[in-house]
């Protein structure tokens, strides 16, 4: 009897784990929100024109940063993935195509072009991102970036 007694409670917990694995599979909590960066572009004036093309590589980015869950930092600086905030790319790709945006728009250089063009550059960027979160403390937040950028 205690044989039989265990498996139907290994059964019945087997099959509360996995409606609970089902139920969160097909549940109705809210889709993911996503966000990118965003700000509006201003020129500034430059002096000198450096000319050439230059190409910018996609950014590195240290863990947990590589991945679009957005990061939250909290008061003691513990990370947590948001449940319900995503970025629409990586980090370091969307710092890099910004980049591209802005440094097309200048007339800093003759051309600007993405890692995947095979025109001849002079110059190349790049970057690493070490921290992109959002930092919450008492009840306020803000938007914390730590990126290396190399030219």
């Amino acid at each position: 009897m205690t044989t039989l007694c265990r498996k139907l409670m290994l059964s019945v917990y087997m099959l509360l784990g996995l409606s609970g694995c089902l139920g969160s599979l097909v549940s109705t909590s809210s889709p993911p929100r996503y966000f990118q960066i965003s700000y509006s572009y201003k020129p500034e004036k430059c002096i000198g024109k450096i000319g050439g093309t230059l190409k910018i590589w996609p950014f590195s980015a240290s863990a947990p940063y590589d991945r679009d869950e957005m990061i939250v930092l909290d008061s003691f600086r513990q990370v947590h993935f948001s449940p319900l905030y995503r970025w629409v790319s990586f980090p370091g790709n969307m710092i890099s195509d910004m980049l591209l945006r802005d440094m097309s728009r200048s007339t800093l250089f003759n051309q600007v072009v993405t890692a995947g063009n095979s025109a001849e550059t002079g110059l190349e960027m790049g970057g690493h991102v070490y921290e992109f979160a959002w930092r919450q403390e008492a009840g306020s937040g803000h938007a914390v970036l730590d990126v290396e950028i190399s030219l």
